[in-house]
């Protein structure tokens, strides 16, 4: 029976135990990356259900596992809520990389018209995940708004309109070219950025029901002629 060799199996022994403190001191190494919001208040970019928001990260792209942007109905939103992160199947876009220094924008869609929402910028490494500052946002509504509708009705037939959307559902119509003449009170819905509005809030009308794309301040759709439809247009008063 061969001795055993026991400096070789003390060296062999030393040589892990130095393999796993140097891995203890790699880990140890890793800072939690460095991130900040780029977003104010004043200058998002808001509309009826999207929201755009900006980060910047001080590291290295390849070192993060991910990083986008979370947010929640409710403060201090975290990866376990809502969350859009860049790469991947998201609608988020980086830009501006340098190599240890990058900025982002995350537009994030399908929110509701006039809610408010919390947003943070994040970032995940092996040390773990870091946030932004907090921001809050509400997105557009057109309560409270007055939009100019313009009716193409025919070849020989338009006009304009004023509508005044209000916070209780209902709208009142009126045409500048003879106030009061045709003023009516009809009622507004809104599914996402899609408009619904009857002219004269009659639930049985088969005619002016309004159906209409909402893109920024303005408005493109279609309105019921009993079994026609007649195509409309507006933008919002300042």
């Amino acid at each position: 029976m061969k001795p055993i060799n026991y400096l070789l199996l003390l060296f062999a022994f030393m040589s892990l135990s130095c393999s796993d403190d140097e891995k203890e001191d790699i880990q140890e190494q890793v800072q939690l990356p460095a991130i900040k919001n780029e977003t104010s208040t004043s200058e998002a970019v808001v509309t009826l259900t999207t929201v755009e928001i900006k980060g910047s990260i001080d590291a290295q792209e390849e070192e993060l596992d991910s990083y986008g942007v979370v947010w929640s109905n409710n403060p201090d939103p975290t990866v376990e809520d809502n969350i859009v992160e860049v790469g991947g199947e998201t609608q988020a876009h980086a830009f501006h990389k340098s190599v240890s220094n990058f900025t982002f924008t995350v537009i994030i869609e399908n929110l509701t018209p006039g809610k408010n929402y919390y947003f943070r910028v994040y970032a995940q490494n092996e040390a773990g995940v870091a946030y932004g500052e907090e921001i809050s946002l509400e997105t557009l509504s057109i309560a409270g708004t007055t939009w100019d509708l313009f009716f193409n009705h025919s070849a020989e037939t338009t006009w304009n309109a004023d509508v005044e959307f209000y916070e209780d559902g209902t709208a009142f119509y009126d045409e500048p070219a003879c106030p009061g003449c045709y003023a009516t009170y009809g009622t507004w819905s809104l599914d996402g950025n899609i408009l619904t509005y009857n002219l004269d809030g009659n639930p049985d009308a088969t005619s002016y029901i309004l159906t209409g794309t909402i893109e920024g301040n303005s408005i493109a759709g279609t309105y019921t002629w009993g079994e026609e439809n007649k195509e409309f247009t507006g933008e919002k008063y300042d």
